[in-house]
């Protein structure tokens, strides 16, 4: 009988030894213990490094081609493209599985290669397979597909790893932080009644923090908090998460306007929005926005801050509390236009707005020169505005109106509502 042939298809730096990145650590570990176990249950395993294929080597294309399952490494970003060439080579057959080890600040998500189903078809393939790092992936693909019970088959599988002592400071920290993840996603679930996953998520991003300071148990504690404590720099925890968040923080964005890393800029968005500090939250906005990232990634930082609004609603309705005020500050209507910009850029798709009606206004960012007050000049300089759309039956001309928000006063009056006839309009780009 012929064994069953698996391929490891991976970038040729998994082999440098003098390169010590987080990633490629995390890669070679988790690399060298997949081809250990493979070999343990018998069956067939070759390694194919990428650039073996750039001379169009067929003795290896036809490995990777005809092996009964190929397992890529997708960390290196730049190896990405090659990698989905070849992948696509064998979309017919469908046994393949993409994987990227990353160090807990980048557990955010596993970028825009999200095979989480061919990970959990991995999974039932090999259930002989009895590694640590092969499982945490394993319910890590559970918790992000969250179907039917896949949250509470991730919980079992995480009970598990915490009964063994073999996986190093790091692998901990990531158990503890999807262990936190798990149970934020059960709290929302629950329509945020359940007080218990509540406090369960806290304590595991607590745990993950405590256990390696970084950015995203850190944002993610500090959010989890906030649903129940009103002033976060009185209270003498969150006050520590805020200055230790600031500090990370400071070591990887040097100047807003000049970082390239969103969940870098995410996270500083997230920070001073949860402290009302608007005007810096909406600094990082525009940042976040002329990031180009996929909607996804604004979709799970808006949830966080979705996650905060509907819990301390509902939990102030629980409480009877006072109402809340609903006087609202120039920079409070700003901090809210970014909330609604970044919602339609997630469902700007052409299928969300079939038969929907358009709103009456529309949030837009115009990128315009501009005149202070002062007589002083703005060049190309982005502005926070709404677009109002006025459709006449009579024989009033259908018009666009632009407003720039409240809080540009200095700029020229006449600059700050435009009127525009629709019929003026040639195209739009």
């Amino acid at each position: 009988m012929i064994p069953f042939n698996i391929v490891l298809f991976t970038g040729s730096d998994l082999f440098d030894h003098t390169t010590s990145t987080s990633s490629v650590h995390h890669s070679q570990l988790l690399w060298r213990n997949i081809e250990t176990t493979i070999q343990r249950i018998n069956y067939r395993c070759e390694t194919v490094q990428l650039d073996q294929l750039d001379f169009s080597e067929q003795e290896n294309i036809n490995k990777v081609l005809n092996a009964d399952l190929v397992i890529m490494d997708v960390t290196n970003q730049e190896h990405r493209p090659t990698f989905m060439y070849y992948k696509s080579n064998r979309d017919n057959f469908y046994d393949i599985v993409l994987i990227e080890t990353n160090a807990v600040d980048n557990e955010k998500a596993i970028e825009d290669f999200r095979d989480y189903e061919s990970m959990i078809e991995l999974s039932e393939q090999f259930k002989e397979i009895n590694n640590t790092e092969f499982t945490y992936l394993i319910a890590f693909a559970l918790e992000r597909r969250n179907q039917n019970d896949d949250l509470d088959k991730a919980l079992n599988i995480l009970e598990k790893l915490c009964t063994t002592n073999q996986m190093d400071s790091e692998l901990m920290t990531d158990i503890s932080c999807l262990y936190g993840r798990i149970y934020k996603d059960k709290f929302k679930q629950g329509n945020y009644l359940n007080q218990e996953f509540l406090h369960n998520a806290i304590i595991w991003y607590r745990r993950g923090f405590e256990g390696n300071p970084n950015l995203y148990a850190g944002i993610n504690l500090l959010i989890l908090l906030y649903i129940t404590i009103d002033d976060l720099k009185n209270d003498p925890e969150t006050y520590n998460i805020i200055i230790q968040l600031n500090i990370l923080l400071g070591k990887k964005i040097r100047w807003l306007e000049g970082s390239t890393d969103y969940w870098d800029v995410a996270t500083y968005f997230e920070l001073h929005a949860v402290q009302q500090e608007w005007k810096k939250a909406c600094q990082a906005a525009l940042q976040m926005y002329l990031l180009n990232p996929s909607s996804w990634r604004f979709t799970t930082t808006l949830n966080n801050l979705k996650i905060v609004h509907d819990a301390r609603l509902t939990l102030n309705k629980q409480k009877s509390c006072k109402k809340l005020s609903n006087k609202t500050t120039s920079e409070d209507d700003i901090y809210n236009f970014w909330i609604d910009f970044f919602n339609d850029a997630i469902n700007s798709d052409l299928k969300s707005l079939e038969n929907k009606e358009l709103p009456a206004q529309l949030p837009i960012l115009i990128r315009d020169n501009y005149e202070r007050v002062d007589a002083t000049g703005f060049m190309n300089m982005y502005v926070e505005g709404r677009l109002q759309l006025n459709f006449h039956t009579g024989t009033d001309p259908q018009t666009l109106v632009i407003r720039l928000l409240e809080q540009h006063k200095h700029i020229h009056d006449y600059d700050r509502v435009k009127t525009i006839e629709m019929n003026l309009i040639k195209s739009i780009v």
